[in-house]
C-alpha cells in the first residue's frame, strides 16, 4: 500500500508537468521543484490513507456482518451493470442530442 501511494505521487502530472514549465520561465527553478514535490507528496500521503482506510473498512465490516464475504463476491458484477447503465445512458442521451432518435 505504501508502494501505491509512493508510486501514485511520483506519476508525472500534465497540472504538475506546467507548474515546473511556469517556474522554468519565470526562472524559479527551486520553487518550481518544491512545489511539484509538495504536490507529488500530497498525494502520495492521500493514496496511502485512502488504501488505510479501505483496509481498515473492509476488516471491520467482515467482523461485524457474517454475510460481507458473499456481498463482496457479487460487488464487481453490481459494480459493471451501473458502468454500463451509465454507458448506455450516455449513448442514448448523446444520439437524442443528435436528433438521430
Amino acid at each position: 500500500m505504501i508502494w501505491f501511494g509512493f508510486t501514485g505521487g511520483l506519476t508525472p502530472c500534465p497540472a504538475a508537468i506546467t507548474v515546473l514549465i511556469v517556474c522554468l520561465q519565470v526562472k524559479a527553478v527551486a520553487l518550481g521543484i518544491g512545489m511539484v514535490a509538495a504536490f507529488s507528496l500530497g498525494l502520495a500521503v492521500t493514496l496511502v490513507g485512502i488504501g488505510l482506510a479501505a483496509t481498515l473498512s473492509l476488516r471491520h465490516a467482515a467482523g461485524r456482518w457474517s454475510g460481507f464475504a458473499q456481498f463482496a463476491e457479487i460487488l464487481p458484477l453490481i459494480s459493471g451493470l451501473v458502468i454500463l447503465g451509465l454507458a448506455v445512458s450516455f449513448v442514448w442521451r448523446g444520439l437524442a442530442g443528435l436528433h438521430i432518435f
